[in-house]
């Protein structure tokens, strides 16, 4: 009956997180591991593409496309609203050594490529490939340390203070289109030319080329 009783107060104990850590693991390390926060992938919002605006006037030749629809899809975009020189990023094993980062301008534009509880990290092509920008969705900072890395979902801000003329960096732009090459469809009239006052014009549609 003793055994009995000593292995129920070692298993209660177990469970209520009182035993030591495993062998080769510290306790500060297996609270690290359960406190870890990632950041979700953005899924893109499927849309229908075009090749022209209303109310704009196009010239073509015949045989040439004049009207094309396409499936496509989009992500959120934002761009500054102003230029701003972001403090530098951390590179290597020394987290203080700080490498100079590009000027964050009105003429980026910058996609948003994970989302952490209510905010976007949003990343520009051709301004860091390491490092992303943590924003609220209205285009204020997320927090004043604003990068992320983005070479895996783990959320990881750099231990490095921005400090802003203006909190609201950003603003959401119109998203550019992106043909869906996974759910490929296209839809078109061609020109094929004119007799008299008749506009003729041929349609063809296709699916994955």
């Amino acid at each position: 009956m003793k055994k009995i009783e000593i292995l129920a107060v070692c298993l209660s104990l177990w469970l209520s997180g009182c035993m030591v850590a495993p062998i080769g693991y510290s306790s500060s390390e297996i609270n690290e591991a359960y406190t870890k926060t990632y950041m979700d992938s953005i899924s893109p919002t499927p849309k229908i593409g075009k090749n022209y605006k209303i109310g704009e006037t196009y010239t073509i030749d015949t045989g040439s496309t004049m009207i094309k629809i396409f499936n496509a899809y989009v992500f959120p975009e934002y761009r500054s609203k102003y230029n701003y020189q972001p403090p530098g990023v951390p590179t290597g094993s020394d987290p203080n050594y700080l490498v100079g980062a590009s000027e964050i301008t009105p003429a980026q534009r910058w996609r948003a490529i994970y989302s952490y509880e209510d905010n976007y990290i949003i990343s520009c092509y051709n301004h860091n490939i390491t490092y992303g920008i943590l924003i609220k969705k209205n285009g204020e900072l997320g927090n004043e340390k604003a990068w992320i890395t983005i070479h895996n979902t783990e959320y990881s801000p750099a231990n490095v203070i921005w400090k802003l003329p203006d909190p609201k960096l950003f603003e959401p732009i119109e998203s550019e289109i992106i043909e869906d090459p996974e759910n490929s469809f296209n839809a078109e009239l061609i020109y094929t030319g004119k007799m008299g006052n008749i506009i003729t014009v041929s349609y063809r549609e296709y699916v994955d080329n």
